[in-house]
């Protein structure tokens, strides 16, 4: 792969590595550790997930998002815990073009939280290719995995690869949640019936 200036935190080539390090050949020259504050080729990062892809996961998407997921511990020891607030999915979500400038050098993401999910913006990133998107679709769910956010599924709502989109989105869904219950207008039976009481009095 050329060499386009795009560049990716090392973290997320280490977890990468780390995977391989069963598979002599698909890891040849990467056997040693990567620093994971230092940034890394994203071409060179891109072959580490081709070979993780296709020899670990069997060319499953799903298994490759698992195994981009672990990476994102490493920004806990970056410097980056008080941004990721464990329990609370809409404070982190809300500061994730910080999160996400401390992973690529490239595009940015934004992020809209519901009480059903949240849905991920990756914009700025002309040329994204299947194997890219794949990669930051796992930086999502990692990201989610931090704050404790239990994810029922992820949906690639816009794929730059498939249908020409000028933005990548991600949605992930919650398990287990509900929207907020607004207060009822109706009045209680209870409050009826007092009503009723005084207006009885009244008259």
């Amino acid at each position: 792969m050329e060499t386009d200036g795009r560049r990716t935190r090392g973290f997320i080539a280490q977890a990468l590595i780390r995977a391989l390090r069963g598979e002599a050949e698909a890891s040849a020259g990467w056997l040693a550790d990567v620093d994971p504050s230092a940034w890394i080729e994203q071409g060179q990062c891109l072959r580490l997930a081709a070979a993780a892809h296709e020899r670990l996961c069997a060319g499953d998407w799903a298994r490759f998002h698992e195994l981009g997921s672990a990476s994102l511990q490493e920004l806990l020891e970056l410097g980056y815990r008080t941004i990721v607030r464990v329990g609370d999915p809409e404070a982190t979500f809300a500061a994730l073009s910080v999160l996400w400038r401390a992973s690529f050098s490239y595009g940015r993401a934004i992020a809209d939280t519901d009480a059903w999910g949240v849905t991920i913006h990756v914009i700025d990133c002309a040329g994204v290719s299947e194997l890219e998107g794949n990669l930051h679709a796992g930086w999502c769910l990692g990201v989610a995995r931090l704050v404790g956010a239990d994810c029922a599924s992820m949906e690639l709502r816009r794929r730059p690869w498939a249908d020409a989109s000028d933005e990548q989105v991600v949605r992930l869904h919650w398990r287990g949640r509900s929207p907020k219950r607004r207060p009822s207008m109706t009045p209680s039976t209870k409050h009826d019936s007092t009503i009723s009481k005084l207006a009885r009095a009244v008259g």
